[in-house]
């Protein structure tokens, strides 16, 4: 629990900063199939997944989340 703690408060942070310099396009992440879950917590979906796109086993994964 204490690890969703400390990213909700990290997320919370990131996002009001990019409003403050209101940015109006999405954000796009890379990342794999171990942080999938953590980033749809904050709103994102999988857009592609690229199968041992960063090594055997570790899938690559691009996500986005819309601003708006």
């Amino acid at each position: 629990k204490m690890f969703l703690k400390v990213s909700d408060a990290f997320f919370k942070y990131l996002m009001e900063s990019i409003r403050k310099e209101k940015i109006d396009y999405d954000i796009v992440i890379n990342t794999t199939q171990l942080m999938e879950k953590i980033f749809k917590r904050y709103g994102f979906h999988t857009v592609e997944i690229l199968r041992d796109g960063f090594g055997v086993g570790l899938d690559h994964y691009q996500m986005k989340r819309s601003l708006k």
